[in-house]
């Protein structure tokens, strides 16, 4: 079993790295280890039938539905909001 790893990374990569991190608002570390935990985290077909479940509700509750299109353009405006917060 592992006990951990250290992993290096080139230049390029830790600028662009500090950069993604510093807009999303955290530490490199935490960033890398947020987006390690999202790769490896996979849910189980009961989670997954669960959350189809509750989506299916919410959209018999609401009716309100969106496009993939209109999904992108409110993650990318929730993007750019945050990363005018961090300069």
């Amino acid at each position: 079993m592992a006990d951990g790893f250290d992993i290096h990374v080139d230049k390029d990569r830790a600028e662009k790295l500090a950069d993604a991190a510093r807009s999303a608002g955290l530490t490199p570390e935490a960033y890398v280890l947020s987006l390690v935990d999202d790769a490896i985290s996979v849910p189980s077909e009961d989670e997954r039938l669960a959350e189809s479940l509750r989506r299916l509700a919410e959209y018999d509750r609401t009716g309100e539905a969106y496009t993939v299109d209109e999904v992108f353009d409110r993650i990318e405006a929730k993007i750019q909001a945050r990363m005018a917060e961090h300069g």
